[in-house]
């Protein structure tokens, strides 16, 4: 008998939803970036913890992994050196290690491949150009 309610409703608030499936929306009805993502690929989400970059959702998502990447990059080149010898020091050392060797490993060679791909988006190109890679 549970089931049936919880079953009752759940179909119930399924007429309830906010966002329409692709499906469903009209023809004219352009689906926002996060919605008309390809069944292949997650929908978009903005980097957490930062300013999320103009058109970051229209970008394909080796571009966002490269932005993301050489930001991270950036932030853990950034960090403070824990010089003392107790365990929690010892610790964030290796941390940052691997967050250097994970996010910058790369970056440079990625982003002249994504130039060539994207050669003829000037916008995006220039997102690529601007990026700090943490190598200077």
């Amino acid at each position: 008998m549970r089931r049936a309610i919880v079953l009752s409703v759940l179909v119930g608030l399924g007429g309830c939803a906010s966002i329409a499936p692709r499906d469903r929306l009209p023809a004219s009805t352009p689906a926002s970036p996060s919605v008309a993502a390809s069944a292949g690929e997650p929908p978009c989400t903005a980097p957490s913890g930062r300013a999320t970059p103009t058109g970051w959702c229209n970008w394909s998502p080796d571009v966002r992994a490269l932005v993301d990447d050489a930001d991270t990059c950036v932030h853990f080149r950034g960090e403070p050196w824990p010089s003392g010898d107790t365990v929690p020091e010892r610790e964030r050392r290796r941390e940052i290690v691997e967050g250097i060797r994970t996010s910058c490993a790369g970056l440079a060679a990625r982003r002249t491949g994504l130039q060539s791909r994207h050669a003829g988006d000037t916008a995006l190109l220039a997102v690529l150009s601007g990026l700090d890679l943490g190598d200077d």
